[in-house]
């Protein structure tokens, strides 16, 4: 009796490890803030080649690289937002790869100053997504830089519904 409790032990102690180890983890473009606390949102190309060239490392922000494509209306803020924060969800831990913004994206500022960046690079052949929340002093508070095709399928479908200027 003693044996079959060990083994029955051995069996729901190994089960309970492997549930902890294929825990899915929620990835979401956006949810930080509502649409009241949102003064632009803007098509950028933040051009960094530091970043793209050696992805692993963190740079700090710099506005000098950031070029705004255009700006979406005030009118659409709901929509988009809307959309945007339905982008995501449950899956497997991501090896982060991107540690920086760099390539096409959007920028959305707050009014106290602080702001997302969401942009989408092209690294050896392999598309990544980034996502950083700034304060206003342009200092990383968190990010994630991850491959997740499905993510950044749906993040182009929605920059382009919304925007003139396309995105690949």
């Amino acid at each position: 009796m003693s044996e079959l409790k060990k083994g029955l032990l051995s069996v729901l102690l190994i089960g309970c490890i492997f549930s902890l180890a294929a825990c899915d983890f929620q990835y979401g473009l956006y949810h930080s803030r509502t649409k009241k606390e949102v003064i632009s949102i803007e098509l950028i190309n933040y051009n960094s080649p530091d970043a793209k060239s050696n992805p692993k490392e963190e740079y700090p922000f710099d506005l000098e690289k950031l070029e705004v494509l255009e700006t979406l209306s005030s009118d659409s803020f709901e929509g988009f937002l809307a959309e945007l924060s339905e982008i995501g969800g449950l899956a497997a831990k991501h090896k982060q790869v991107l540690n920086s913004p760099v390539g096409v994206g959007i920028k959305i500022t707050y009014h106290d100053g602080s702001f997302a960046i969401i942009t989408v690079t092209v690294v050896n052949e392999k598309e990544y997504v980034f996502r950083g929340e700034y304060d206003a002093d342009s200092s990383i508070k968190w990010y994630f830089g991850i491959p997740w095709q499905d993510m950044i399928d749906d993040f182009k479908t929605l920059v382009n519904k919304y925007f003139d200027t396309q995105i690949e």
